[in-house]
């Protein structure tokens, strides 16, 4: 896998926020504007959208969710050299002004939780937003992650995991050197025999081919998607431990797990 230079701090010019005289109307107009809002980097744009849409009563997940879809955009458009660092740091405060403008309503949950969701932002990647907004959707669930922040090193996952095994492990990452830090993190869980009780999730920039070169079991797009999938493999612990114990319980059972199990656990994941 090739990986663009992520250092461009150098030649980064001195960033110009965007303003646009759009009039805001509303349904899938208004998603697209927002979306755009946020690619264009234009603020007050995306800040009045928001605000538009919170009066409609519009969920914020949903908000947040389209929200994310510009930054992710931003993201690639980095990825490709359009961008520059700045421009990924303007979209992420884009990001939390919107956030100061949203609540999360708490929920009393009575989810079993046999394993823990630890997340992080992986080395070479110092973006919080998506993983802050997972963590507190979560803590708005009841479910209360670790969260051990950003450029961590896969050492220090390890030591947390081990503290903490099985467990559920949200890697986050925006840029494409992000992921050489994930398949490091992933390979330091196997030369110290932990692979097996660990779920790696993958969130961010990411996609089915990087799931694959990073040899994590999943990938998310979004909050909601993350919280789903926890909830799958917390919901029964006989199925979670099944999964997150699969190379060992393949072999104490001497051959493949019954395809029922893993199929009901990584349905719809």
């Amino acid at each position: 896998m090739r990986f663009l230079p992520c250092n461009r701090m150098a030649s980064t010019p001195t960033l110009q926020i965007k303003r646009s005289s759009i009039n805001i109307t509303g349904g899938k107009d208004m998603e697209d504007q927002l979306i755009d809002a946020v690619l264009e980097l234009n603020e007050d744009l995306a800040i009045d959208i928001v605000t538009q849409r919170i009066r409609e009563g519009e969920s914020p997940v949903s908000i947040i969710s389209l929200v994310q879809e510009g930054v992710n955009r931003v993201g690639i458009y980095y990825n490709q050299g359009r961008y520059f660092i700045a421009d990924l740091i303007m979209s992420g405060l884009i990001f939390k002004e919107v956030i100061k403008l949203i609540t999360f309503p708490p929920e009393d949950s009575s989810l079993p939780q046999p394993v823990k969701a630890i997340f992080a932002t992986v080395e070479r990647d110092i973006h919080d937003i998506g993983k802050n907004i997972a963590v507190t959707y979560f803590n708005s669930k009841g479910i209360h992650p670790v969260d051990l922040g950003v450029n961590v090193p896969p050492e220090i996952i390890l030591e947390q995991i081990m503290e903490d095994e099985p467990v559920v492990l949200f890697l986050s990452g925006l840029i494409t050197s992000s992921y050489y830090s994930m398949k490091k993190t992933v390979s330091l869980l196997k030369e110290r025999g932990l692979r097996e009780n660990v779920v790696v999730v993958i969130c961010g920039l990411v996609d089915e081919e990087v799931k694959n070169y990073v040899e994590a079991d999943y990938y998310v797009k979004d909050i909601v998607e993350s919280y789903e999938l926890y909830v799958k493999l917390s919901s029964d612990s006989q199925k979670t431990t099944s999964n997150l114990g699969l190379r060992r319980w393949t072999q104490k059972h001497v051959g493949s797990p019954p395809a029922s199990i893993w199929q009901e656990v990584r349905e719809d994941a």
